[in-house]
């Protein structure tokens, strides 16, 4: 049977959501794009014309005229809860962007808002949804590398310096959630005249695991531009090393010889068919979209951010038609954006910290609310609702 096609409308048409909107043409089998949405009225009007859609400049005169069955919301990272706010108030299902929140206190706005309309969100974080990393989940679980004792991630910082992409990543790789944080920051100057600060985190697995986590603000800077992001998964027989580019392999002892195994890429007359490891038997993550182009996917599958968004698509498409779970859940999303907060806590306080332990605010999050103040001459939750209109 058909795919049922849903009426989809996008709010936010900065960067990430002009990405989206290109696989949103590149799904025509399960969406149709019939609005888009953007408070800056010059954003609004050149995607809707290159989509060939009405755009709108108030959010809700959009969700009020427009017929959807899902919404996804790509505006900046600090109003994801008052986007969230008005498409439940609609009764919508809604994809939204990563991080959920910027702080825990907007994060949970969302929640609430979301449970007591009772409609389903899905969080679009997209590190473990790509073909390389699926691929290695599969290696770890087929025992390949033994069993995972380290993880490590060296990545730059995501908005806000935070570090939700590592977090979200290395609690798939290391099977378990995190306990307690260990982190330090330090600011170095740079030449010219700027500075960026470097922040270095242990991990401790409630499993047994450890982990690193080093990220660095600076990182589209001059200085550390094309500085390659990579991450390792070291197991009692074996590691696995995955970045950008081609730099992934496993290794792992057969024989009492070590052995390297490249990732492999079998490829189509379009896109690649599948990602392999060329063990005995064979470890692969099949590509189950055929020969559908996929923009940001790239003919060697180096670049796969389009697999992700198609992925994310699809599963709040499941979410809607089929009643099925998200993949990726709101409470899940709070927690690895949690994580980022604890391991700034952490190196505030010079000392080892479990999240739970945090202050109803901390000074990181106070400093994102009052910028949040400073940007839009309001609070971030006092009649939240009007600063869309």
């Amino acid at each position: 049977m058909a795919p049922t096609k849903l009426r989809i409308g996008v709010i936010g048409v900065g960067t990430r959501g002009r990405q989206h909107l290109t696989t949103i043409s590149e799904l025509p089998d399960h969406f149709q794009l019939v609005a888009v949405c953007d408070l800056a009225a010059p954003a609004a009007e050149a995607a809707a014309a290159q989509a060939g859609v009405p755009g709108y400049t108030s959010v809700h005169n959009f969700l009020a005229n427009v017929g959807l069955d899902v919404v996804l919301i790509a505006t900046q990272a600090e109003t994801h809860h008052l986007v969230a706010e008005a498409v439940a108030e609609h009764g919508l299902p809604m994809l939204i962007e990563t991080p959920l929140g910027t702080t825990r206190a907007m994060m949970d706005y969302t929640a609430n808002v979301v449970a007591r309309a009772g409609v389903e969100a899905e969080v679009g974080e997209n590190m473990w949804r790509r073909p390389t990393e699926r691929l290695n989940q599969r290696a770890i679980e087929a025992g390949l590398i033994g069993d995972v004792v380290r993880v490590s991630s060296y990545y730059e910082s995501a908005g806000q310096d935070s570090c939700y992409h590592s977090m979200s990543l290395l609690r798939v790789y290391a099977g378990a959630d995190v306990g307690e944080v260990r982190a330090h920051s330090r600011i170095s100057s740079l030449k010219p005249s700027v500075s960026e600060t470097w922040t270095q985190a242990q991990l401790y697995y409630t499993n047994g695991v450890m982990g690193t986590c080093t990220f660095v603000t600076g990182w589209i800077g001059p200085l550390r531009r094309g500085h390659p992001r990579f991450m390792s998964v070291e197991g009692t027989n074996g590691f696995v090393v995955t970045g950008d580019g081609e730099l992934n392999m496993l290794r792992r002892v057969e024989d009492g010889k070590p052995l390297s195994y490249p990732k492999l890429i079998e490829a189509g007359p379009v896109m690649p068919l599948r990602y392999y490891y060329e063990t005995d038997p064979p470890i692969e993550y099949a590509n189950h979209y055929g020969n559908r182009v996929l923009s940001d996917s790239g003919s060697t599958g180096s670049a796969s951010d389009g697999f992700a968004r198609a992925d994310e698509l699809l599963s709040i498409h499941r979410v809607v038609t089929e009643g099925a779970q998200p993949d990726y859940t709101i409470a899940t999303a709070r927690r690895d954006q949690e994580l980022s907060i604890a391991i700034h806590e952490s190196a505030r306080l010079d000392r080892t910290l479990r999240p739970e332990q945090m202050p109803g605010e901390t000074e990181w999050e106070r400093q994102q609310h009052e910028a949040f103040r400073k940007e839009w001459r309001a609070d971030p939750f006092k009649n939240a609702g009007a600063l869309l209109r």
